[in-house]
């Protein structure tokens, strides 16, 4: 009986060791959702330069700053915004109007290019005070 026991233990034992090493190995694989749509494509590493996001028209300090927390610091990832992005991000920072009303997508894709838009040569010069 007491030998019975023994060999019970000891294969409960060699159970733990094993359950152990085969949770390490599956915890060290690196598992990723196959579909990354429920993430918000532009929210890639923040470089050290970022546009200026205030001289597209109808971003201010405080939409610039929810935007610079999601990821989105240059005017080109605004440009390649999708109908779904603009839906997905206004919502989420209160500004679904402002972005189709104030045409954000266009503005972005002529200051992408390094060109200016009237609006953006206004806040340049200062003529127009952002808060």
């Amino acid at each position: 009986m007491v030998e019975i026991a023994s060999q019970i233990v000891l294969n409960l034992f060699i159970a733990l060791i094993i359950g152990i090493c085969i949770g390490y190995i599956i915890a060290k694989v690196n598992i990723t959702p196959k579909d990354d749509s429920f993430r918000i494509k532009y929210n890639e590493p923040k470089k050290s330069t970022k546009d200026n996001l205030k001289k597209i028209k109808g971003i201010d300090s405080k939409l610039e700053f929810e935007l610079n927390k999601m990821g989105i610091t240059t005017f080109k990832q605004i440009s390649e915004w999708t109908k779904e992005d603009c839906t997905t991000i206004g919502s989420s920072i209160n500004a679904e109007n402002s972005i189709e009303e104030f045409s954000w997508v266009e503005q972005a894709k002529i200051l992408a290019t390094g060109d200016d838009t009237i609006y953006s040569k206004k806040v340049e010069n200062k003529e127009i005070n952002i808060a």
